[in-house]
């Protein structure tokens, strides 16, 4: 997109302090809407029940805004700790390996 004049950036958040699991999930449960209560009610236990620190999210706000103005074309802008820790993890082990991972952290 450069030569259009864009630039691409890539905001890579972890946890973030919101109702992401509460309030947000809400439209998965409308009548006749079943085909993910299993899959949300994992995810959802397994959000809930995990040992994670989020992060505020003022800070996500911060990444975005010093992605959106900081006139360079760095690509990745990673909030949070636990971002970085997963960014990091991710290149240790193969794609199959890491979607394992995943799935078992989150329940499914």
């Amino acid at each position: 997109m450069n030569p259009f004049g864009i630039r691409v950036k890539l905001v890579e958040p972890g946890a973030i302090a919101t109702d992401f699991v509460t309030r947000s999930l809400d439209v998965l449960k409308k009548d006749g809407l079943t085909a993910y209560d299993e899959a949300v009610a994992q995810f959802t236990k397994a959000w809930r029940g995990g040992d994670r620190k989020s992060s505020p999210a003022e800070l996500v706000a911060d990444v975005i805004y010093e992605a959106a103005t900081d006139g360079t074309h760095k690509l990745r802008y990673i909030a949070g700790a636990d971002a970085e820790q997963i960014i990091e993890a991710r290149g240790k082990v193969t794609q199959e390996q890491y979607y394992a991972l995943i799935r078992t952290r989150l329940g499914m």
